[in-house]
């Protein structure tokens, strides 16, 4: 699979696959069914912790697309953009 996912998915997959799907709770996530089964997924934002040495702040990431990166800390209301 070379879509980008997140644990916030796990929880709609299963429902999916167990027939539940819509007894689950409205959440951020979605099923990753299509995606198992080689079909596309929508684009979504993908949220993420960074954490790494001398990371002093809480930083977070949204992954908006495979190639592009949105960080914020708790210090720094501006977002940046790394395109890779």
């Amino acid at each position: 699979m070379s879509e980008t996912v997140s644990l916030l998915n796990m929880l709609p997959t299963f429902a999916d696959i167990g027939g539940a799907l819509d007894q689950v709770l409205k959440m951020k996530g979605c099923s990753l069914v299509p995606a198992l089964t080689g079909d596309p997924i929508k684009d979504r934002t993908v949220p993420a912790e960074f954490l790494a040495e001398g990371v002093f702040d809480p930083t977070f990431l949204l992954i908006h697309q495979p190639n592009q990166l949105e960080w914020r800390t708790a210090q720094r209301a501006a977002s940046n953009y790394l395109i890779l």
